[in-house]
């Protein structure tokens, strides 16, 4: 049972009759979560830190080759990395603690430096748990990905300038022959956290284990030698930070009833109205998609049971959805919002107050001159029209199309490019590409 109250400073919720749970803003855990990165990179001074342009990050969702990321395509100039961070251990104090007076490396310095590391990775965990958006299961959240494996691709995209999760659900694959996933998307100060994390100290991580301890790599954010770190990591960091920040030591489940609470009362009575058929193609047999909610389907849940299956498509992450993205994005930054870490300064606590120089400033190969993904562009003169013509070929009011590679073909139509050759998976929306331009 949850009950809530509010007084002048937080929200206060009541799990059980004697567990008061005071929730105040969390920026203050992704602050601490900055500062132990920055300490990984041996900058002391707020003047030298950097920042990625989330923006002019490209990152094609389709590409599955393996040991791939963003970090890898080459118009973002992300791959010097480790570069970087092997300059810093030169040329820094605590760069020089990693070696032997002989120029070696130091293996016990280095073990520390990992230890040091991991304990960054349980306040990254702990972070990305709570703030974006209503939590998953356990098991789910360790197993994240940051580049494609043998049999599984990643879990880490960028999409317009965010950092965005998109978690597996497989226990509906032997009923359904396929997994769903859900996206989430993470504040803007832990976006930054995990790309700089992504860019630089994953890669020198990965190097020290591999070079200097002879152990292996590991395609998984949060791993040990076993493997993914598995949820009884994750409870205690969550029960260790809870405790010391809302003064009541949650475990993972209780964490997820309390989140659940959170969000019917502050979230989702205002924020799912409007946007509950926004979810984009779901199966019948799974979720009734005239009475779902937004915020169930995020935490895996349908509105009527209050547990069950995700109701997006695998196929998301190579056909992305708009409406889809853009209504679980929509959800996600109104958790931010609830949380005080949406960056709008109403309750975000910004550790330095310095504005970070461009990582460009700082590593030869990080997005020195790289493409944006989307210019501005001029307001297309026939968007009404093609809306209409949408409408009229689909049967309905509420329409949008299946991917962005069906919308940029259908403009490339329209503009009678020549010699033109448009490729789109089966059920793609290949026949809406002669038939629309016929009604605009």
């Amino acid at each position: 049972m949850l009950s809530t109250t509010r007084n002048d400073c937080c929200f206060v919720f009541y799990l059980r009759s004697t567990d008061a749970i005071p929730v105040s803003d969390s920026s203050e855990l992704i602050a601490e979560a900055s500062e132990k990165l920055w300490e990984l990179c041996w900058m002391e001074n707020n003047e030298e830190r950097v920042a990625i342009d989330l923006k002019q990050v490209v990152d094609d969702v389709t590409f599955t080759k393996r040991g791939l990321s963003f970090v890898d395509t080459p118009s973002n100039n992300l791959k010097g990395g480790l570069t970087w961070m092997l300059k810093r251990v030169m040329t820094t104090r605590g760069g020089l603690r990693l070696k032997r007076a002989d120029g070696q490396w130091s293996v016990r310095a280095v073990q520390q430096y990992l230890r040091q590391v991991d304990r960054f990775l349980e306040l990254l965990l702990c972070s990305v748990h709570i703030t974006s958006g209503q939590p998953g299961r356990g098991s789910e959240i360790t197993a994240i990905r940051h580049r494609n494996g043998v049999l599984q691709d990643r879990n880490i995209f960028v999409m317009d300038g965010q950092i965005m999760t998109v978690i597996r659900y497989h226990k509906s694959q032997s009923q359904w022959d396929k997994p769903k996933i859900v996206p989430r998307f993470l504040p803007p100060q832990l976006g930054q956290v995990m790309a700089v994390y992504l860019v630089c100290v994953q890669l020198f991580k990965e190097y020290l284990t591999l070079q200097v301890l002879g152990g292996s790599y590991s395609d998984y954010v949060w791993h040990n030698v076993q493997g993914a770190w598995d949820t009884g990591r994750l409870t205690r960091v969550l029960k260790r930070e809870t405790g010391k920040r809302l003064g009541v030591g949650l475990h993972t489940l209780d964490y997820r009833h309390t989140a659940v609470g959170i969000g019917r009362v502050y979230v989702g009575e205002s924020f799912s109205k409007g946007y509950q058929d926004d979810v984009g193609e779901v199966e019948e047999a799974e979720v009734d998609e005239d009475g779902e909610d937004i915020l169930e389907l995020q935490n895996s849940r349908t509105t009527a049971m209050g547990v069950g299956n995700y109701s997006v498509p695998m196929d998301i992450v190579k056909h992305l959805s708009v409406r889809s993205i853009d209504a679980f994005q929509l959800l996600s930054v109104a958790w931010h919002r609830f949380l005080g870490v949406d960056g709008s300064g109403a309750r975000y606590v910004e550790p330095s107050r310095t504005a970070k120089r461009p990582l460009s400033d700082s590593m030869p190969l990080a997005l020195a001159g790289a493409p944006r993904e989307k210019e501005a562009r001029a307001a297309d003169p026939r968007a009404d029209a093609i809306h209409r013509g949408l409408q009229q070929v689909l049967g309905k009011q509420d329409i949008g199309f299946r991917s962005v590679e069906q919308e940029h073909a259908l403009h490339a139509v329209l503009e009678k490019q020549t010699p033109l050759i448009v490729v789109l998976p089966t059920s793609g929306g290949k026949s809406l590409l002669f038939t629309l331009p016929a009604c605009v």
